[in-house]
């Protein structure tokens, strides 16, 4: 049986045994007992065994724990700004791959860095770097269906004031982050986003694998 890390699972006998089992975990860990057990798989990849001895006969059941090996993202909305201001946004619904297993008692960060490959405009008007407002360094539960929760995500610019020619564009690079419980950091592959201003005034973001464009009299067109 295949599960996500730090999934839980029960385990148990049907009928019940005419007396309690003895139960043991290679890795994670067990609770309850008698007839049945739940299982919670560790908090790292690997493989683990749940074992019940009734009377000297053992009774194993193999485990394969999966980590998250990535993300899919798919745009739920676009971002409208007021007619004369540069800007673009969209949401994303940001869901951890595979599907397969689920990965709710996992919790994943982006982590804030300072912009990187600024051209143009932004020479003179730094951007400054992905920062706590700006989204990053905040932990995100994840749900049962594996989709990100605490509003991942939002990927966006605006505020530039005229005029914008002869336009530029920089980078924030993401590394993303994942854990279980307390346990350990993990990264998580993840995207950069990249912010492209127009010398008219049209805002461009790029996050995910998807990309949303904005004209200052509020033409949107995403992909």
């Amino acid at each position: 049986m295949t599960l996500g890390v730090g999934e839980n699972v029960s385990v148990y006998f049907n009928p019940a045994p005419p007396v309690g089992a003895a139960w043991t975990a290679t890795a994670g860990s067990l609770s309850g007992g008698g007839s049945g057990v739940v299982f919670t798989a560790p908090g790292t990849g690997g493989g683990a065994t749940v074992t019940a001895n009734v009377r000297g006969a053992t009774f194993p059941i193999d485990f394969s724990v999966i980590e998250p090996s990535g993300v899919t993202a798919t745009i739920r909305s676009v971002e409208h700004f007021a007619t004369g201001v540069s800007g673009a946004g969209m949401f994303m619904n940001v869901v951890l791959q595979p599907t397969t297993v689920s990965f709710y008692q996992v919790q994943m960060e982006e982590i804030g860095e300072d912009a990187s490959g600024v051209t143009g405009y932004y020479l003179n008007h730094p951007p400054g770097g992905h920062t706590t407002s700006r989204g990053a360094n905040q932990w995100h539960s994840i749900g049962c269906d594996n989709l990100i929760g605490g509003s991942m995500d939002h990927a966006w610019w605006s505020g530039d004031a005229p005029p914008w020619s002869p336009g530029g564009s920089f980078t924030w690079p993401i590394p993303a982050i994942w854990k279980v419980g307390n346990g350990s950091t993990h990264p998580l592959p993840w995207s950069d986003q990249t912010s492209s201003l127009g010398a008219d005034g049209t805002m461009t973001v790029n996050k995910l694998g998807h990309s949303v464009s904005r004209t200052t009299q509020d033409v949107i067109t995403s992909q």
